[in-house]
């Protein structure tokens, strides 16, 4: 998939921008694994609140569509990776 550059750019001004990297970065100092992927970061979680997580990650989606969220249940855990285009490696640095 082909992504136009002027498209990665986050919505949010940069006061919900500090807010919410501040909930990225609590809930990957709650991850027990964090793995850099192909094009992004894996996190593993052993508990986590998966309602939560999936609020956050609509959320996230929604002011950041250039983003790719997936989770999946793991024998250990809850795994999520998220990834996007080489541009976003900034911003996928500073959520995870």
């Amino acid at each position: 998939m082909l992504v136009d550059d002027s498209a990665i750019a986050c919505s949010l001004t940069d006061g919900e921008l500090d807010g919410r990297i501040e909930e990225w970065q609590r809930l990957a100092g709650s991850a027990t694994e964090r793995m850099t992927i192909e094009a992004g970061v894996q996190l593993t979680f052993a508990a986590i609140d998966r309602r939560a997580l999936a609020d956050l990650i609509e959320r996230e989606h929604e002011c950041c569509p250039f983003l790719s969220f997936t989770t999946r249940l793991t024998p250990t855990g809850t795994a999520l990776e998220i990834t996007g285009p080489a541009d976003a490696a900034e911003l996928l640095a500073a959520l995870a």
